[in-house]
Parts: structure tokens; sequence; C-alpha cells
């Protein structure tokens, strides 16, 4: 019986040239739309049908290795384009290199570095009252979008 996580290079070399497809797909997509050449509704349809499909990539490279080598220096590559902003990609990288031990560049992640960025969260942020700082900071933000209509009648931007 043929092992399911198997995949042929010829697969392999499909996958990675859509999955490097799709990310350029994404870049392209989202630069027309900051030149005006697709209005939001176009840039919304065609980006979410792009991360669905990216999405699909993903999930399978996180469930088989074979994948996840083949799609992690892709996303190395789209991070260090820097089109767009990299950050869920570096979320979606560091996964998969954690999840299957993969060497991406100079370092592969190891599960102790969870445990030491959130020893090094707890030393800069107070997590412990976290739902608090949010409660508070989001009443500041609401007090401050009321101001009074009086303020904005010499504000000639308010008219």
């Amino acid at each position: 019986m043929k092992n399911e996580n198997d995949y042929p290079e010829e697969k392999k070399a499909k996958v990675r040239s859509l999955f490097h497809r799709l990310l350029l797909a994404d870049d392209v997509v989202k630069i027309k739309h900051r030149k005006g050449e697709l209005s939001k509704v176009e840039t919304s349809r065609i980006g979410g049908s792009i991360m669905v499909a990216i999405t699909g990539i993903l999930l399978e490279a996180l469930r088989v290795k074979e994948l996840g080598e083949v799609v992690a220096p892709v996303l190395l590559e789209k991070i260090e384009r820097k089109v767009v902003n990299p950050l869920p990609y570096v979320y979606f990288l560091h996964m998969i290199c954690l999840r299957h031990r993969i060497t991406v560049g100079d370092r592969a992640p190891h599960p102790d570095d969870v445990n030491h960025s959130v020893e090094t969260l707890r030393e800069m942020i107070d997590l412990e009252n976290i739902d608090e700082q949010w409660t508070k900071l989001k009443k500041e933000r609401a007090e401050r979008a009321k101001q009074p209509e009086e303020e904005w009648v010499d504000n000639r931007m308010f008219g």
C-alpha cells in the first residue's frame, strides 16, 4: 500500500509552481489596487480566491512534511520581496518549519523557541492584565471619537 504522504517529484514541482504563482498573484493584485487599476470589490474577490487556494496548500503543508519542505522556501521568498505586509507569511513559515523541524535560511525553529518567546513577552508586557489594558484602551479610543461638535465648528476641515 502506498503511503498517502508520498508525493512524487512531479507533483511537488507542480505544487511549488502553483504556490509561487499564487503568492505572486497576491502581490500583483495588491499593487494594481494601489495603482487604482482594480476596485476594492475586485481586489477583494480576487484576493479572497487566492487566499483560499493558498490556505489549502498551507494546510496540506502543515500535515505533510514533504510539502512543508516545498512550501517553506517559497514563503521565505515572498517574505523577502516585501511587497505586502509579510507578517502573516512569517507566521505560516514559522508554523510549518516548527511542525516539521525544517531549516529555511540559516535557522530551524525549535519547540523551545515558543517558551522563550512567551517568557520574553512576560518581561515586556503584563500578560496577566492584558484584558483590562485592552478594555481601557478601547474606552479611550471611543471617548476620543466622541468629540463634541462645537470643537469642530472653527475647524475648516469639518466645514
